[in-house]
C-alpha cells in the first residue's frame, strides 16, 4: 500500500544562507555533534531561549540540542509530542523558546507533520540522517568543507557497536 500526504499549506523558498545553516545542522545532528549543534543554533540568532543566564554549559547545550532534534528531525524527543509552550519546566528548566525562526517555520511544520504520519504508521526514521547526503552535496557544491564521509560511517559503526555492547552487558546484569 502506498500512502501520500497532500498539504496545501505554506510554501517557502529558503534564503541561501539559511539553506547552508540547515545543511550544516543536518550534518551535525546526523553525526550527533552536540557542541556544533549548539554553536550553529546560537550563532544563527534566529532562536532564543529565556533565562539562559546562570545555566551551566551542559544545561545550555542540552536545551539547544533538544530543540534541534525536536524542530529539525523526525526522531522522537521528549518534546516531539507536546506543544512547546506547554513543555514541563523540568525538561528545559525555565528555558522556554522566546524567539522562533520565521525562516524555518515551514521546515518545522513539515517535520511535525512527517513525525505524526510516521508515528501513526509505526515507522521510525531520522530526517537528519536521510538528508545527510543531500546536505553534504549542497555544502560541497558551495565550497564549504565537510567531514569526509568515511569518518562519519566509521564513527557511526563504532557508536553502534558500543551501544550494542552496552545493551548486551546491561541485559547480562539484570
Amino acid at each position: 500500500t502506498r500512502r501520500g500526504i497532500l498539504d496545501w499549506g505554506q510554501t517557502k523558498r529558503l534564503r541561501p544562507e539559511h539553506v547552508e545553516l540547515m545543511c550544516r545542522m543536518a550534518l551535525a545532528m546526523s553525526g550527533e555533534r552536540y557542541a556544533e549543534m549548539e554553536r550553529l543554533i546560537e550563532g544563527s540568532h534566529e532562536f532564543a531561549l529565556e533565562e539562559l543566564a546562570g545555566r551551566s554549559a551542559l544545561e545550555r547545550r542540552m536545551a539547544w540540542v533538544l530543540i534541534c532534534y525536536t524542530f529539525v528531525d523526525t526522531r522522537w524527543t521528549p518534546l516531539s509530542e507536546i506543544k512547546f509552550d506547554q513543555a514541563p519546566s523540568g525538561m528545559l528548566g525555565k528555558n522556554r523558546l522566546s524567539q522562533n525562526s520565521q525562516e524555518a517555520f515551514p521546515l518545522i511544520r513539515a517535520i511535525f507533520l512527517l513525525r505524526g504520519v510516521m508515528a501513526s504508521l509505526g515507522v521510525s526514521s531520522s530526517m537528519a540522517v536521510t538528508w545527510e547526503p543531500t546536505a553534504r552535496r549542497v555544502l560541497l557544491q558551495r565550497g564549504v568543507p565537510v567531514e569526509p564521509y568515511f569518518l562519519v560511517v566509521a564513527r557511526r559503526a563504532t557508536l553502534g557497536a558500543f551501544w550494542l555492547a552496552l545493551r548486551w552487558l546491561t541485559s547480562m546484569v539484570q
